[in-house]
């Protein structure tokens, strides 16, 4: 695991609290039609698996549409707790670290890649796809920092 990556992990840790507290509100219009796009044909029994779940808001909407196969996951603790809290059975799962221990009808993984190496990046977007069953899917959300300059 990278220096940068520890560091994040870390910082999550400490201050997840206060992560939770500004994650009050549920997913936006546009980011919950384009999951709905995602899913569509996707049975109302697939399994999902969510990398990097946070306050759950993501995984609140999967089973709003009817979803109820729905692994959460997440490192920091406190994630976890509130994971918990919110009628889940979360897993503490590190994407660098861990394998899946099933395979998925679909994969959802936002804002976590950003934080790995390019290496790190490659290696768990190769990780989820060995993780898919025939005819799953991957969603995934790379940000990037603007003023970063890009290697290869």
């Amino acid at each position: 695991m990278s220096t940068e990556n520890q560091k994040t992990l870390e910082t999550y840790e400490r201050y997840a609290n206060n992560y939770l507290k500004q994650d009050t509100s549920s997913a936006d219009k546009a980011k919950q039609d384009m999951l709905e796009k995602c899913l569509n044909n996707i049975p109302k029994d697939a399994k999902i698996f969510e990398v990097g779940s946070a306050s759950g808001k993501d995984a609140e909407f999967f089973r709003s549409l009817g979803y109820k196969k729905i692994t959460v996951s997440d490192v920091p603790n406190h994630f976890l707790i509130e994971l918990k809290n919110k009628g889940f059975s979360p897993i503490k799962f590190d994407l660098i670290k861990d394998d899946f221990s099933d395979s998925y009808d679909f994969i959802y993984c936002w804002a976590v890649l950003m934080h790995f190496t390019k290496e790190e990046a490659k290696n768990a977007i190769r990780k989820m796809y060995n993780a898919l069953n025939n005819d799953g899917r991957i969603l995934m959300c790379i940000k990037t920092d603007k003023n970063k300059k890009k290697n290869g």
